[in-house]
C-alpha cells in the first residue's frame, strides 16, 4: 500500500509511535463525522457485486467522511506494483487498484478501505505522521476505527496470504494477518459489539488468521452470507485436497508384505486396506462435494437467465426505469455464478484426483 503527498501542501505532522496514541488521535480526528463510532459495515453479497466507484461511494457514505467537494476517482491500473495508491493531483484525488485483483471483489475492498482513509486523513484532513510506518498503520488503525475491519480482514483471504509473506510492499495492510485481526478483536470487546453485527460477513479462508475467541463465534454463525458460504466450501473442498494428496503420499511411501487371497482388496495388509477405504470414501465424498455444486451453479444459472431476460424485455419496452432496478441485481447473480463456476472447476478437479490416487494406490499393490 503506498501514498503520495502533495508538496504544495502544507500538512499537520506529528510523531506517534504507540498504537493508544494513534487511536487517540483518530478519535480527535474522526469521531464528529462518524454517526456510527461502535460498529461494523457489513460487507453483504450486494456490496461485492459493485463496481470500484460504487464501493467507494458506499464506504464513504457508512463513514460519513466526505469531505467538501474535492474530486475522488477509483480506478484500476496495471503500471502499479503495489495493491493500492493514493495520491493528488492539481486538486484531483485519485486511487489506483492494481488490475489483477479485479475479479477478487474481497481483496479489490481491502486494498480500497485502506486507501480511502488514506484518503480522509491525507487528502481531506491534511493530516500525516512523520514516518511512512507509522502512517500505514494509521491508515490501518483508522479502518478498524471507521468500521471497515471486516472488509480489510475479508481481503486477507487464499492467494493473497502468499502475497503477504513476500514484502511489505504487496501487503493489504501494515500489520501482519493475526495482528489485524487481534485489533479487530480488541475494538469489538471495548465497545461490546454483539457477534450478529459481524459474524456472518467474514469470510471462512481469514479462520486462520483469527483469535480462538472470535474463531468460535465465526463458526457457529448459521447466517452467512452467500459469498460467504460459497468461501466456505472452497475452503472445505481444499481441504479435501488436502487430504487427498497427504493419503496418497503416506500409500506411495508404505511397505508390507502380502497375504495372498482370491479378493484383491484382501491382498492388502490391514494397514493398507484402511489406508484404501480412507482413498476410496475421499473420492466419494468428492464425487458428492462436485455433484452438489453442479446443482447449485445450475440454479444460480437460471436465475441469472431468468433476470436477463426480463431486463431484456424491460430494454425492448424502453422502460428504463424497472431496467435500472434489476441491474444490482443481475450483478450480484453475475458475481455469485461465476464463483460458483470457479468452485465446480475447482471440485471437479479435487474430484479427478482423489479418482486417480485410489486407482493408483489399487494398481500399485495388485
Amino acid at each position: 500500500m503506498s501514498v503520495q503527498y502533495n508538496r504544495d501542501r502544507k500538512y499537520i505532522t506529528e510523531n506517534l509511535v504507540g498504537d493508544q496514541d494513534k487511536w487517540d488521535r483518530l478519535t480527535s480526528l474522526l469521531s464528529k463525522g462518524k454517526s456510527e463510532v461502535h460498529s461494523f459495515f457489513r460487507p453483504d453479497d450486494a456490496f461485492y457485486a459493485l463496481s470500484l466507484p460504487e464501493m467507494t461511494e458506499a464506504m464513504l457514505d457508512y463513514m460519513g467522511l466526505h469531505i467538501g467537494t474535492d474530486r475522488l476517482h477509483a480506478m484500476f491500473s496495471k503500471k502499479i506494483k503495489q495493491p493500492g495508491w493514493y495520491f493528488e493531483q492539481k486538486g484531483v484525488h485519485c486511487i489506483q487498484i492494481k488490475q489483477s485483483y479485479e475479479r477478487d471483489p474481497q481483496s479489490v475492498a481491502a486494498i480500497l478501505a485502506h486507501e480511502l482513509v488514506h484518503y480522509v486523513l491525507i487528502g481531506g484532513l491534511n493530516y500525516r505522521l512523520a514516518k511512512k510506518s507509522d502512517n500505514e498503520q494509521l491508515a490501518d488503525l483508522a479502518t478498524v476505527y471507521t468500521g471497515l475491519g471486516i472488509v480489510v480482514l475479508n481481503g486477507l483471504h487464499r492467494k493473497n496470504r502468499r502475497a503477504l509473506l513476500l514484502s511489505r510492499r504487496q501487503q493489504f495492510s501494515y500489520y501482519e494477518p493475526h495482528e489485524y485481526a487481534q485489533l479487530v478483536v480488541d475494538y469489538i470487546k471495548s465497545y461490546n459489539i454483539t457477534s450478529r453485527t459481524y459474524a456472518g460477513y467474514i469470510m471462512p479462508s481469514t479462520m486462520k488468521f483469527l483469535p480462538p475467541s472470535l474463531r468460535r463465534i465465526v463458526k457457529k454463525n448459521a447466517h452467512r452470507t452467500k459469498v460467504a458460504a460459497l468461501d466456505g466450501r472452497r475452503q472445505f473442498g481444499n481441504r479435501v485436497l488436502a487430504t487427498v494428496m497427504s493419503i496418497a503420499l503416506v500409500a506411495a511411501l508404505a511397505g508390507g508384505s502380502y497375504v495372498v487371497i482370491k479378493d484383491h482388496m484382501h491382498k492388502l495388509t490391514p494397514l493398507m486396506q484402511k489406508q484404501a477405504a480412507a482413498l476410496k470414501s475421499d473420492e466419494q465424498n468428492a464425487h458428492s462435494g462436485y455433484v452438489s455444486c453442479e446443482n447449485q451453479l445450475n440454479a444460480d444459472k437460471s436465475a441469472l437467465d431468468q433476470t436477463s431476460a426480463q431486463m431484456a424485455a424491460y430494454s425492448a419496452e424502453n422502460d428504463a426505469t424497472d431496467y435500472n432496478k434489476l441491474v444490482s441485481q443481475h450483478n450480484q447473480e453475475n458475481n455469485v455464478y461465476n464463483y460458483e463456476l470457479t468452485n465446480c472447476s475447482t471440485l471437479r478437479t479435487q474430484q479427478n484426483i482423489a479418482t486417480s490416487a485410489y486407482s493408483s494406490y489399487l494398481r500399485r499393490h495388485e
